[in-house]
Order: structure tokens, then sequence, then C-alpha cells
């Protein structure tokens, strides 16, 4: 009797030294990504039709806007979009928000283009019919670089007498006790009555400088990108300053074919590659818990058959 309480005892230590392996075994094998769409929020946006007489017909264009609302800086903030008419959905689309080491709380607009590559019929018979489109952000990576900051703007608006173009003027100036980095640009945000965003334009290409030195400024002007005739709307604006140390490329969304059969729901978030490759750890990990599983159920069993044999 002894002996068997003895072995019921080295049966349940190995159990316990075998379950705490698994744990363990899980937690450093389990995805780790940065990935926070959640963070990151869609506040206003806006459509219209791009005229483009080359192909008879145009691209549709949606404008708007996201703010960081979490923590941490953001370096890569992907926004999914899909635009339904009556019949349906018609196309999808994946755009990156103009912004670089997105700051808590900050605000920047997005520019999502749907073309006939990304239309479900291959055409876009279908661009003047959207009722709606489905906007979901499906990618935010977590950074610890930290923006230079110490950029100030002053800007000013008006219509150009000549273009009719709602116009920005505006003069970014160095506050800093030391050099910008060397790339410093302006990204503008043009909002309706309602605070709808309606347009914007990025004066990243080409850059506005290649660096400022401190106290030092440098002009810009903006108008709404590839639409003149949408001056009418425009109430206000936004202007945010960018910068970049060095010119990296900067990570790209490549609109995926969409395939035959459409969906008729409102799109479920679509992960980045990385979190795509992440999601398949968890097979991993639980086909090794199942193999130690039965490793554990082999040594119990022949535990408690010596254990019999040594009672008999």
């Amino acid at each position: 009797m002894r002996r068997q309480r003895e072995t019921l005892k080295r049966i349940t230590v190995t159990l316990l030294l075998v379950v705490l392996s698994i744990s363990a075994l899980s937690m450093a094998l389990a995805p780790s990504t940065n990935a926070t769409p959640e963070n990151v929020k869609v506040l206003s946006y806006s459509w219209y039709v791009y005229p483009d007489t080359s192909y008879g017909y145009g691209d549709f264009i949606v404008v708007g806007e996201v703010q960081n609302l979490g923590a941490t800086v953001l370096d890569h903030v992907v926004v999914r979009g899909i635009a339904y008419t009556a019949d349906g959905p018609q196309a999808d689309s994946l755009t990156t928000a103009f912004v670089e080491n997105m700051l808590p709380g900050q605000k920047a607009p997005f520019y999502m283009d749907f073309t006939y590559q990304n239309s479900y019929g291959g055409n876009m018979t279908w661009d003047t019919m959207v009722d709606h489109v489905d906007l979901a952000v499906v990618y935010a990576n977590d950074t610890d670089v930290q923006p230079y900051q110490n950029l100030d703007i002053a800007s000013t608006s008006y219509v150009n007498p000549t273009t009719n173009l709602y116009t920005v003027a505006g003069i970014i100036r160095n506050t800093g006790l030391e050099a910008s980095p060397n790339m410093v640009w302006a990204v503008t945000t043009f909002y309706d009555t309602n605070g709808k965003v309606v347009a914007l334009n990025e004066t990243a290409s080409p850059f506005i400088t290649t660096g400022l030195a401190p106290n030092a400024t440098i002009s810009f002007t903006a108008t709404p990108k590839d639409y003149t005739q949408l001056t009418s709307q425009i109430a206000g604006y936004s202007v945010i300053f960018q910068s970049r140390k060095t010119e990296t490329p900067t990570p790209t969304v490549t609109p995926t074919q969409s395939p035959i059969s459409t969906p008729t729901a409102s799109p479920s978030p679509t992960q980045s590659p990385d979190s795509q490759q992440a999601s398949v750890q968890p097979e991993l990990i639980y086909g090794i818990i199942g193999v130690l599983a039965i490793v554990v159920i082999v040594i119990a069993v022949l535990f408690l058959r010596k254990s019999k044999k040594e009672a008999a």
C-alpha cells in the first residue's frame, strides 16, 4: 500500500511537471504580433468619381481620416474598403494612411483608389451608383520610433482667383536646437461644413525639403488632390507635418484580386502578411500539446500497471 501511494505521488509530480512544460512551451510558441487595428478609428469619409477619359469611365475614390486612439506610436496604418451598390459589393481596395510614426491621439487622412483591376466584374460601370462603402482598419503596427516633433506650422487658406482652387499656404519652422530629419513634408486634410473629409493633399512627392536647420523655415502650398471641383464643398482644413531621417522604402499594400464569389455581408478584417504568418503557429502549438498529452497518458498508464504488479 505504501509503495502504491509513493507511485501515485510520483505520477502526480510527473503530471505537474509535464503540465508546466506544456504551458511554458505554449507561451514560447504563441504568436506574437504588434498589430493593433482596434486602436485606430475611421472618423469620417466621402467619395467621388475621378474622371478618366482615356478609358471612358473614372476611378472611384474614397477619402477619409483615421485617428490613433491607443497609447502607442503606430508606423503603418492600413485601411480596407468595399464599395457597394444596390446590387451588392462591387470592388475592394487597401490603402495606407498618410502618416508615419503616428502619435497617440493623432489624426491622418487616407486616399483609397478603386480601379477596374480591383473591381469584381473587371469594369467600372458601377462607379456612379455606389450607395455605401464599408471601411475597416485591418492593420496598425506598434513602433518604438518617436517622430521629430520640434516642427511648427503656420498656415492660411484662400481660393485662388486664377485656378478657382481652395488653396492652403503655409510655413514649417524647425523650433528645435538641432537639425530636423533630412525629409520634411506636410499632409493637408480638407473638410466640409459638417467636419467630414472631402479631399486631401500630400506634399511628400517631391518632399518639401531635405532638412531644416534650427529656426529655419520652408514654405508649402496645398490644393485638393486630383479633383478641382471640390472647392465649393470645402469649409476648413488641418495640416500635419511629417519627417523621416533617411529615405527608406515605405511598406506598400497591393490590392488583392477578389475571388469570383464576392462577399454578401460586411467585410471581416483581413490580416496583414505578418499576422497571416503568425496565424499558422497555433496549429503547431496544438499539435505539440497533443503529442505531449499522449506522452503523459502513456507514462501514467505505465506507472499504474507497475503499481498494480508491485501491490500484487
